[in-house]
């Protein structure tokens, strides 16, 4: 036996592990029944809470209580409870992706994919396909319940990445960016932003791009930017000097990654330059951390549930890229977010 696993378990380790599920639930459930933006101005009854959300007042009060135990609200005794720092997260107006995430994460037909990753496991595919027969992507198409909480989560996180990416990456070599896949536009957007004399176009299907136009125009760069509708396993707008890929890659196996990065690689014009904004598996031994070790595994495990892909290593990277006729450039780091990375994809 060795050291490790000599070490005696606690509760609060083994005990996540069998009910992280629930806490999840408990804490989502909240949040579909707007039971803790009725806390935004203070503390409130448990009866008065029911009345507001439409509840069932005895049922609501032992979920205010399981909140409470998780630490997301204080219970003081008097049938009065309150939100603390972690519960405000989670309400509907505050600036963080918190809230949106808890929508998209306790989705019911997400908990269906993540209920057949056991069959993922056993026989490849997506736990999603198994439990739908159908990819993620021409499920949102019919679902837009899941689509707008998948696209507004995204929006939200886009958001807080793309101005450090700005910090650290340089795009004033470029005049003419390209984000395939780009959503609703807020990365090129910013980029766009901060780099005045640049034109770009977003490229994505047509459901992600409902609100492009709105952003854009928001942003001040509607006058700068093109939306277009397109398959970019199809092919991609030519013609310009950067390609962005950001959490592109990631959803997708190796076959359709090589797909996507050579019709980038087709379309790239010469000496520009195909970007993936995305997260990097690194080296073993390399990350200490226990929470970043974490979020990135369970990243990984998402893509197995949901989607056909995976994170990846560097090196992983740099064989997509030549197969599909591009070579690896710099990779560059994001501090503030962990493990994210811009890597640049050359023309060979």
């Amino acid at each position: 036996m060795t050291d490790t696993q000599s070490e005696q378990p606690k509760l609060e380790d083994i005990f996540p592990l069998f009910f992280g599920h629930a806490y999840s639930q408990v804490v989502t459930t909240a949040v579909r029944l707007g039971v803790l933006d009725q806390l935004t101005d203070g503390a409130k009854s448990a009866h008065d809470i029911a009345v507001a959300t439409e509840t069932h007042p005895p049922s609501l009060h032992r979920l205010l209580r399981a909140l409470a135990a998780l630490g997301v609200l204080t219970d003081s005794g008097d049938d009065l409870f309150e939100l603390t720092g972690l519960g405000v997260l989670f309400c509907k107006d505050t600036p963080t992706p918190v809230h949106g995430a808890a929508l998209m994460c306790g989705d019911p037909t997400l908990w269906q994919a993540w209920g057949a990753l056991e069959e993922a496991v056993r026989h490849g595919d997506t736990g999603f396909h198994h439990a739908f027969g159908e990819v993620i992507w021409d499920h949102l198409r019919h679902n837009q319940r899941l689509a707008s909480r998948i696209y507004g989560t995204m929006k939200v996180t886009t958001s807080m990445l793309a101005p450090a990416v700005l910090v650290h990456y340089d795009f004033s070599p470029f005049k003419t960016i390209v984000d395939i896949g780009g959503g609703d536009g807020s990365l090129l957007a910013t980029v766009l932003a901060g780099t005045e004399h640049a034109r770009g176009t977003v490229y994505d299907i047509e459901p992600a791009l409902r609100q492009t136009r709105d952003v854009l125009t928001n942003a001040g760069v509607a006058d700068r930017c093109d939306v277009r509708v397109g398959d970019f396993f199809e092919s991609v707008p030519g013609g310009a000097d950067a390609y962005l890929l950001k959490h592109i890659l990631h959803d997708w196996d190796d076959e359709a990654s090589v797909r996507i990065l050579r019709n980038c690689a087709e379309a790239v014009d010469p000496g520009g330059k195909v970007l993936v904004l995305t997260s990097v598996v690194p080296d073993r031994g390399s990350v200490t951390d226990p929470m970043e070790l974490k979020v990135l595994a369970m990243s990984d495990m998402e893509m197995m549930a949901f989607h056909s892909g995976r994170e990846r290593t560097v090196d992983e990277f740099r064989k997509l890229f030549t197969d599909a006729g591009l070579r690896l450039g710099e990779v560059v780091s994001i501090p503030e977010h962990p493990n994210f990375h811009v890597i640049e994809a050359l023309p060979a």
